[in-house]
């Protein structure tokens, strides 16, 4: 109550147990000598990485009157 719309406050426990389990689970996964899911996972946030910065650096498109 008295947050303002749209807005919501998660504990730091939630995200950082997130985190930990992701971590764990491709640790996991390269021990059992499976490398090729990580390494295609690693590729993909290599090229979204790349296309938002270009993305980001690229002009606004001008609007319409």
């Amino acid at each position: 109550m008295g947050e303002r719309e749209g807005k919501f406050e998660v504990p730091l426990a939630v995200p950082a147990a997130g985190a930990f389990v992701c971590a764990a689970l491709v640790i996991i996964r390269v021990g059992t000598g499976d490398w090729r899911a990580t390494a295609l996972a690693g590729a993909m946030v290599a090229r979204i990485s790349i296309l938002f910065v270009v993305a980001r650096r690229s002009p606004a498109p001008a609007r319409a009157p």
